[in-house]
């Protein structure tokens, strides 16, 4: 198009001499000057861990990207491919321009005000930021535009291949997507949260009906979640497991931050059900069962937390070996009623799901109606019957009568 410009040029002046007529070179002057050549920035991206990678971005022969002079948009194109890179398009600004890329992701702007959208539902499929949808802003400064990524990336791994969706949510309920009014200027963008805006993030594959195991990309509002972020793995089947980052994560604009592999082979304990109690004696058999899926005996620890009905305290104890249904055989010490609840937990973690409390239990008892035949008596049944109080008698010095005494014994 310049070259034919140019050459039309050379030709209007000529016939200017030709004729003695009067130049039209100003008006062709005028045409060539809405033909605009931009050079366009770009910022990188940073990681946000400990190697400090950056991510190359650059410009391709063909990008376009779209340039908003208050009244309406149009298209620059790139002429060629680095960073810089020049753009040409149509256009004669006005002033300052707002710019956007991808060309048909252009933000809103209204009553002076700049709005993008996070999507809340977003199909991934690639461990970076993805080149064709990254969104980027920036305002013309004459005719350089620096471009600017407003949002954050997050990238995360999972080992399985029954996952079918994935949830974020901050534990603190910061808004991570939807409508975002955007502070644009020169040195850079911030967003900033509307009524419209989203708690959440739900990420799906972009193919099939689950993701790989693999590394994921997706894009968040800038925000610092202070006590860290809430995913939540939905599996195949319909069962969830649910994981948490309780560290801090700061997301700042155009960086990506790792949340690192997310190990979704372990088990995960659904529910803990506390069963019943079968006395016999002084004995009862402690029994629950557990939901896990992904259940290995090597992996999960379960047993049971028993008490007397009148203590405060629980008492923990271990099954020697786990399994889905699980039991322990309890001697109780004393006759009261006792309460007990199933509990189990994943090797490693600090988590203990527990079962409802039980029915109450007790041991069973004799009742014996004993005559003691003087001192004679009672030192029989004590010393050569092995009978002790224990404690557990009326409060009886040595030597007092024994008579209309209450003791028990287990049996």
């Amino acid at each position: 198009m310049r070259k034919r410009i140019l050459l039309h040029t050379l030709i209007i002046a000529l016939a200017s001499v030709l004729t003695g007529c009067e130049n039209p070179y100003d008006k062709v002057s005028q045409e060539q000057e809405s033909y605009q050549d931009f050079t366009v920035f770009i910022t990188p991206y940073t990681r946000a861990q400990l190697n400090q990678d950056d991510y190359s971005v650059a410009w391709k022969q063909g990008d376009e990207i779209a340039v908003y002079d208050g009244a309406e948009w149009s298209q620059l194109k790139a002429i060629e491919s680095g960073s810089p890179a020049r753009f040409s398009g149509d256009i004669v600004p006005d002033g300052e321009c707002i710019a956007a890329y991808p060309s048909d992701r252009k933000p809103e702007v209204a009553d002076g005000k700049i709005f993008v959208d996070v999507p809340s539902e977003q199909a991934v499929s690639s461990a970076t930021p993805s080149p064709a949808t990254d969104l980027r802003l920036g305002l013309s400064r004459g005719r350089l535009i620096m471009m600017n990524a407003p949002l954050g990336y997050l990238t995360l791994s999972v080992n399985v291949d029954n996952i079918t969706a994935i949830t974020l949510e901050g534990c603190k309920g910061e808004m991570l997507s939807g409508k975002m009014q955007a502070d644009l200027t020169y040195e850079g963008v911030t967003l900033n949260e509307t009524l419209e805006s989203y708690p959440q993030i739900r990420l799906t594959p972009v193919e099939g009906e689950t993701f790989k195991a693999g590394t994921y990309c997706c894009e968040i509002a800038p925000v610092a979640l202070s006590e860290g972020l809430v995913l939540t793995f939905q599996r195949e089947g319909g069962s969830k497991a649910q994981r948490m980052l309780p560290n801090p994560v700061n997301i700042k604009p155009s960086s990506v931050t790792d949340l690192g592999m997310w190990d979704l082979s372990a088990p995960e304990i659904e529910s803990v059900t506390t069963l019943s109690a079968t006395v016999s004696g002084d004995k009862a058999l402690l029994s629950g069962r557990m939901s896990v899926v992904n259940f290995d005996p090597e992996k999960v620890t379960c047993g049971f937390e028993y008490k007397r009905a009148s203590a405060e305290e629980w008492t923990s104890v271990t099954c020697d070996q786990a399994s889905q249904e699980f039991s322990y055989q309890l001697t109780m010490e004393s006759i009261e009623a006792h309460q007990f609840r199933a509990w189990a937990m994943v090797n490693g973690s600090d988590r203990i799901i527990y079962g409802e409390v039980g029915e109450e239990f007790a041991p069973k008892t004799l009742v014996l109606h004993l005559v003691f035949n003087g001192q004679e008596g009672r030192d029989l049944l004590m010393t050569q019957w092995g009978w002790k109080t224990n404690g557990n008698n009326s409060s009886t010095k040595r030597g007092m009568d024994m008579n209309n005494r209450t003791y028990y014994y287990t049996y």
